[in-house]
């Protein structure tokens, strides 16, 4: 998790500097955790390619783990 710009961010830690590391840009580390302490938790998608009916906004976005997913 990284602070940038009065938002927190979770990013893949070793993408991190490559995503907000430019020149001028500053991030702040703020935590670091495990794929699995994600589990469950909402989140703002990048693009909206659907448009989503109220009730089932609740249900969408929301990570979810899987066999392939790290621990």
């Amino acid at each position: 998790m990284v602070e940038h710009d009065g938002k927190k961010l979770i990013l893949e830690k070793n993408r991190a500097h490559a995503i907000l590391g430019h020149e001028g840009v500053d991030y702040t580390l703020l935590k670091e955790m495990k794929g699995a302490e994600l589990a469950g938790i909402k989140y703002e998608p990048p693009f909206r390619y659907i448009e989503l009916k109220k009730e089932d906004e609740e249900k969408a976005f929301r990570v979810v783990l899987a066999d392939f997913c790290y621990k």
